[in-house]
């Protein structure tokens, strides 16, 4: 597989630095891990986290959860998926078990509740998308499709009533990709409800079964991008519907990736545990905040993002949203570093040593290199 990381030839206070404002418990969310982050049409922020689902004005927060009044009550906190219907004018939220609900988005009222069949044991719901008026839904126990007009549910082929599905997407109009656990990557025709072609993502040496599907997206030019627990993989599908692996591809990257997406200008964007990256210039180039308006290790904790209509970004992180300008600030505050607690008060003289910021306090050395900053011992008199 192929890995694209940035280069480290410039020093990092020469490359863009973006500032981020953070909205958390202490704002009204209701709980941090948010799994999945979208904007609707009105520009309200929707968010699902383990301890309910929340709307965002840019304000206040409104959460749905099983307390709430009624008309905005749901049943189950521990949201694992959420999504807007074809038209705009619904969202579809699916709770970890037994129900899935639908939202009006002009009055943010709960306007149908559905319970969802279960076969045996325990189930969980886990992914979910709406395509060709049906709501998909993946669960630890296969597929479940209701139809919205008739609100019964559909029949399934045999492979889709009882594998582990972790992820779908909406390929065309007709098609859905899902993404089952162990790492099998299915064409699904929606229409028809019958299984086109598999195909299974390489592993590596000794993994097993624990490659785990973070996301599928399907780009403007019909490459299929999969974010899993090992990296990005891409795909092509040919005239005979079969897959095509694509291991040299430029956006390949290696270690997990929870979340892709393209921005207005058609770049692509990934985030992961080691940060968040953009594609520049044929490679992944690590994007970089500003210090002072966040930790690193907030960036490295995103689950999903979303860009709103105008082009800026939404953070969902498992310790609360976030709002990104893609314009770069033009200044880059050097003032405390969360990471590791260390800040520089009264700044006596600034030096670049190759890659290098040196900066001499009244009462020490610090070294800037790559966002690490580092106390440098210093001996005198």
């Amino acid at each position: 597989m192929a890995f694209n990381t940035l280069a480290l030839s410039q020093p990092v206070w020469l490359k863009p630095h973006y500032s981020l404002q953070k909205f958390g418990q202490s704002e009204g969310l209701s709980g941090y891990n948010v799994r999945k982050i979208l904007v609707d049409p009105n520009g309200f922020v929707w968010t699902a986290t383990i301890e309910g689902l929340n709307r965002f004005n840019g304000k206040t927060f409104k959460v749905f959860d099983k307390k709430a009044s009624p008309g905005y009550r749901i049943e189950g906190t521990d949201i694992s998926d959420i999504s807007l219907d074809e038209t705009g004018k619904n969202l579809w939220v699916l709770p970890s078990e037994r129900y899935v609900h639908r939202i009006e988005i002009n009055t943010s009222r709960v306007s149908g509740t559905y319970m969802l069949p279960v076969k045996h044991g325990q189930q969980w719901s886990t992914c979910m998308v709406v395509h060709s008026n049906i709501v998909w839904m993946g669960t630890t126990n296969g597929v479940l499709a209701l139809n919205m007009d008739s609100g019964k549910f559909l029949p399934m082929p045999p492979l889709l009533t009882e594998s582990y599905v972790e992820k779908i997407a909406v390929l065309d109009k007709r098609h859905l990709l899902l993404g089952l656990r162990g790492g099998l990557l299915v064409l699904f025709d929606a229409i028809g409800r019958t299984i086109v072609s598999t195909s299974a993502i390489p592993k590596t040496k000794g993994l097993g079964d624990n490659l785990f599907f973070q996301s599928i997206k399907v780009l403007q030019h019909g490459l299929i991008v999969v974010c899993t627990s090992e990296g990005i993989q891409v795909f092509s599908i040919g005239s005979d519907s079969l897959f095509t692996h694509l291991p040299a591809h430029p956006y390949s990257f290696n270690g997990r990736v929870n979340d892709i997406l393209s921005d207005k200008e058609g770049s692509l964007w990934c985030c992961s545990p080691s940060g968040m990256y953009n594609f520049k210039s044929g490679r992944w180039e690590q994007v970089f905040v500003d210090a002072s308006s966040l930790s690193e290790q907030w960036l490295q904790q995103v689950n999903s993002f979303v860009a709103d209509a105008n082009g800026a970004f939404w953070l969902g992180s498992q310790q609360g949203i976030a709002f990104m300008s893609l314009s770069p600030s033009p200044f880059i505050a050097f003032t405390k570093n969360y990471s590791n607690g260390l800040s520089l008060p009264h700044v006596r003289s600034i030096a670049s040593v190759g890659s290098r910021l040196m900066i001499g306090l009244r009462n020490g050395l610090v070294s800037i290199e790559e966002n690490q900053w580092k106390t440098l011992p210093v001996s005198g008199t």
